[in-house]
């Protein structure tokens, strides 16, 4: 189970315990409460998931991969998701030279 912890200057964390036993955190920073709310339900069926060793549903994969990268790599700090990698910027010369060499 995951909670919500607001910080003395504002900033919202969300903490949980992972499989291993060990408590984790994820800074959330100036986010409101609603969206604090939100990131933990997600991160709960994240969780859950990883518990039970269960596929993430389709829903909850597509909102990992419309995320930022740097809350993906925040998810994946703490072991909730796989390393991410940068989303590769799609450009037309890579693609002609190797329609051109084949």
């Amino acid at each position: 189970m995951a909670s919500i912890a607001r910080d003395k200057n504002g900033n919202r964390r969300i903490l949980f315990v992972a499989p291993d036993g060990r408590r984790k955190t994820i800074r959330l920073g100036k986010a409101s409460q609603w969206t604090a709310e939100c990131i933990k339900g997600r991160v709960q069926k994240l969780l859950e998931a990883l518990y039970y060793k269960q596929p993430v549903e389709g829903e909850m994969a597509q909102w990992v991969m419309d995320q930022e990268l740097a809350l993906q790599k925040k998810l994946a700090r703490v072991g909730l998701i796989p390393n991410p990698e940068a989303k590769p910027a799609a450009t037309l010369g890579p693609f002609l030279k190797a329609y051109i060499d084949g």
